[in-house]
């Protein structure tokens, strides 16, 4: 294990005591959403990846349609740049 990989269990094993005592607990990243899940799994946290794009959901990666809907909008402004 790498000194990386320890440093990200222990938080994960931390994070997980503090979302068993009913405290709200989430790990916000830029990363994927799936991606913080697979290497900083820990029960009760939410995972909000891509800044909070993503969200997951039952084991599923979900977007709120709200940002979703802008999405095509911010793309066609910076196409248009």
């Amino acid at each position: 294990m790498t000194a990386e990989e320890a440093v990200g269990a222990a938080a994960a094993k931390h994070a997980a005591r503090l979302a068993a005592r009913d405290t709200a607990v989430a790990l916000v990243s830029g990363r994927p959403a799936d991606y913080l899940a697979q290497h900083a799994g820990a029960p009760g946290v939410r995972y909000l990846g891509l800044y909070g794009l993503q969200e997951i959901h039952d084991g599923q990666v979900r977007v709120d349609p709200r940002l979703e809907a802008a999405r095509p909008a911010r793309i066609e402004r910076d196409l248009r740049r």
